[in-house]
C-alpha cells in the first residue's frame, strides 16, 4: 500500500520492521537474503548492515559477522550518520561487539553511547530497548563487571516499568553471560531463569534459545 501511494520510505520500514520480528521470532535465516540486499541499496543506512550482522549472531554465525564488525570499528563509527537512526545503529553494532567480543569496537561505541544512557532506542519505525542495556554489553565486552551490573540494572528498571517483555528478556541474557563470566553463576542462572520465563510466555524465541544456552553452561564457568 504504501508503494502504491508512492511513499518512497515504504520499502525501507517494511524490511526494517519485518526483520526485527523475524529475528525476535526466532526466524533470522528468512531474512539474510533481505539484509543483504537492503545493506547493497541502503548504503546511507549503517544500521541495515549492523542489523545484517546481528541477524548473523543470532544464527550462531559470528565468524561471517566479524569481519562486517571491523569495517564498521575501523574509523571508530564515526561514519555513523547523525540521523534518526543513529541510535539504531549504535544499538545493532553494541549487540555484534558483544556476540563476537570485540574489546577494539566496544570502547568506541561506549563512549558514543553513554550520553543516551537515559534514553530508549528508537527511530520511528523500530525500537530496541533501553541504551544502558547497550551500555551494560559493552562494559562486560571491556571486562568490566561491576559497571554492567549497574547499567543492565538501569536498562531493567526502565523496561520493567514500561511492561517491554522482550527488551527485558533479552537484557536479562546479556546480563546472566556478564554474571558468568565474572563468576557470579548463582545470580546468572536467576538472571536466565527469568530471562527464559518472560521470553517463553511473549513469544520471543531467540531469547528463549539465548536463555536455554546460559542454562546449560558449568555453574562454575
Amino acid at each position: 500500500l504504501g508503494a502504491e501511494a508512492g511513499e518512497p520510505d515504504a520499502i525501507v520500514v517494511y524490511a526494517s520492521q519485518i526483520c526485527l520480528v523475524r529475528v525476535e521470532q526466532g526466524r533470522g535465516g528468512e531474512i539474510v537474503g533481505l539484509l543483504e540486499q537492503a545493506t547493497a541499496d541502503q548504503p546511507g543506512i549503517p544500521a541495515f548492515e549492523g542489523g545484517l550482522a546481528l541477524t548473523l549472531c543470532d544464527l550462531g554465525r559470528e565468524a561471517e559477522a566479524a569481519p562486517r564488525l571491523e569495517r564498521a570499528a575501523a574509523s571508530g563509527f564515526a561514519d555513523i550518520p547523525r540521523d534518526q537512526v543513529y541510535s539504531t545503529a549504535l544499538a545493532v553494532w553494541s549487540r555484534v561487539t558483544a556476540d563476537v567480543g570485540s574489546q577494539r569496537a566496544a570502547a568506541p561505541l561506549y563512549d558514543l553511547i553513554e550520553p543516551l544512557r537515559d534514553q530508549m532506542v528508537w527511530n520511528g519505525t523500530t525500537g530496541y530497548g533501553c541504551a544502558e542495556s547497550y551500555l551494560g554489553m559493552l562494559a562486560a565486552t571491556l571486562g568490566s563487571h561491576e559497571r554492567a551490573n549497574e547499567h543492565f540494572a538501569a536498562a531493567s528498571r526502565v523496561h520493567r516499568r514500561e511492561s517491554v517483555h522482550g527488551w527485558e528478556a533479552r537484557n536479562l541474557c546479556y546480563w546472566a553471560r556478564s554474571l558468568l563470566s565474572s563468576g557470579a553463576a548463582d545470580r546468572a542462572r536467576a538472571a536466565a531463569r527469568e530471562a527464559l520465563v518472560l521470553a517463553r510466555e511473549n513469544g520471543y524465541a531467540t531469547s528463549v534459545r539465548r536463555a536455554e544456552t546460559l542454562l546449560q553452561q558449568p555453574t562454575n564457568a
